[in-house]
């Protein structure tokens, strides 16, 4: 399987490690609203 063009975004709860599968920066309330981007993956 091939997955392109993710991202994922806090909206102000909580925190996700990663975007999928150990790949992409982590998101925090740190930066809410500030999206992760991972352009290709698999």
């Amino acid at each position: 399987m091939k997955l392109h063009g993710l991202l994922t975004v806090n909206l102000g709860a909580g925190t996700l490690d990663h975007v999928v599968n150990d790949t992409g920066a982590p998101v925090s309330t740190d930066a809410v609203g500030v999206p992760s981007y991972v352009a290709s993956f698999g």
